[in-house]
C-alpha cells in the first residue's frame, strides 16, 4: 500500500497522537478545522480585503513591483490587530501547538504572507526549495501555516518528506548545495481546503509548488510558534513576540512576580497578578 503523504488529520483523530508520529517521520503534517469558523471567516475577509486595495496600489505604480514589500504590509496589518490573536486562540489549534511545545505558547512578531496570483503580472512571493533553519530559526520552532485559500498541486507547497532528519542540510547561495543528492522525491500537497493548517519543522526542505498551468489564485499567512520558556537564537530575538498562553507552573512565577523568587511578595494580601494579563493567565481566579 502507498503511503499518503497527503494525509489530512482532524481534530479527533489526533487524539491517538497519530498526527505526532507522521509528524516525527515526515516533518510537516496538516489539519483541519481547527480555528472557529467565525474567527477564521473575520480574518479571510482581513487579508483578502487588504490584498485587493494593496493590489490596486501597487498594481498602479510604473515602478517594478516589490512583491514582499506588499505582502509585510499585509501580514504587518494582520499582526496589529486584535483578528489575528482572536483567530489563534480560538479553536483547537492551541491545543494542538500544546503537543509540540508544551503549556508556555509565543508567536513571533513578522508574520509572512504568502501569494500566488496568476492575474497579477510580475507578482510572486515563490520561494524555491530551502531550508528555515538556514535564516536563523532554531530547532525548537514550529512553522505554521494557516490557507486562506484552497491549494493543489499546481500552487501549493513542496515538501521532501524526511529531509528534516538529516540535520541542517548544507546551503550554498541560498540553495541546496548541489553537491548533496538526498534521493527525495518532492511532493506537492494538493487536497488543502481554506482554514487548513500546516505545521513543519525548520529543518525540512520545502518550497512553493510552481507550475505554469496555475490558474488559480493561492493566500497563506505563515507563523512561528515556540514555547518561551526555550533559549532564543539571534534571528529570534530580534523579531519579539507575543504571549499566547502559559502553563501552571508560570502561572506560579508570575505571583511570585520576580525571577529571584524573593518570598513573601503577596503575604498579607490577595496571591495574583495584573489584571492586564488575565487573558494568558487564565488559571487564576
Amino acid at each position: 500500500m502507498n503511503f499518503n503523504y497527503n494525509k489530512v488529520f482532524n481534530f479527533k483523530e489526533t487524539l491517538k497522537n497519530d498526527d505526532l508520529k507522521f509528524f516525527v517521520k515526515n516533518g510537516y503534517v496538516v489539519y483541519r478545522d481547527l480555528y472557529n469558523k467565525s474567527e477564521f471567516g473575520k480574518a479571510k475577509q482581513f487579508l483578502l480585503n487588504k490584498y485587493s486595495i494593496l493590489k490596486k496600489k501597487f498594481n498602479s505604480k510604473k515602478n517594478k513591483i516589490d512583491s514582499w514589500k506588499l505582502a509585510a504590509e499585509i501580514s504587518e496589518n494582520f499582526e496589529n490587530s486584535n483578528i489575528s490573536i482572536n483567530m489563534y486562540k480560538s479553536g483547537k489549534l492551541l491545543e494542538i501547538l500544546k503537543k509540540y511545545l508544551g503549556p508556555d505558547i509565543c508567536v513571533f512578531n513578522k508574520k509572512c504572507s504568502y501569494i500566488v496570483d496568476p492575474a497579477f503580472k510580475n507578482y510572486s512571493t515563490k520561494l524555491s526549495p530551502h531550508v528555515d533553519g538556514w535564516v536563523g530559526n532554531s530547532v525548537e520552532m514550529l512553522q505554521v501555516n494557516t490557507f486562506v485559500t484552497k491549494a493543489d498541486k499546481f500552487n501549493s507547497m513542496i515538501f521532501y518528506p524526511g529531509s528534516h532528519l538529516f540535520g541542517l542540510l548544507p546551503v550554498k547561495n541560498r540553495e541546496l548545495d548541489k553537491k548533496i543528492k538526498l534521493n527525495i522525491k518532492p511532493i506537492a500537497l494538493d487536497k488543502i481546503q481554506e482554514g487548513d493548517v500546516l505545521i513543519f519543522h525548520p529543518l525540512i526542505l520545502h518550497g512553493t509548488k510552481i507550475s505554469n498551468k496555475n490558474k488559480k489564485f493561492r493566500f497563506s499567512i505563515g507563523d512561528r510558534f515556540k514555547s518561551f520558556e526555550k533559549s532564543l537564537s539571534s534571528q529570534e530575538s530580534s523579531l519579539g513576540y507575543k504571549v499566547l498562553c502559559a502553563g501552571p507552573i508560570n502561572h506560579i512565577k508570575r505571583i511570585i512576580g520576580n525571577d529571584y523568587l524573593l518570598p513573601f511578595r503577596v503575604l498579607g494580601g490577595k496571591a495574583g497578578i495584573s489584571a492586564i494579563n488575565k487573558d494568558i493567565y487564565e488559571y487564576l481566579d
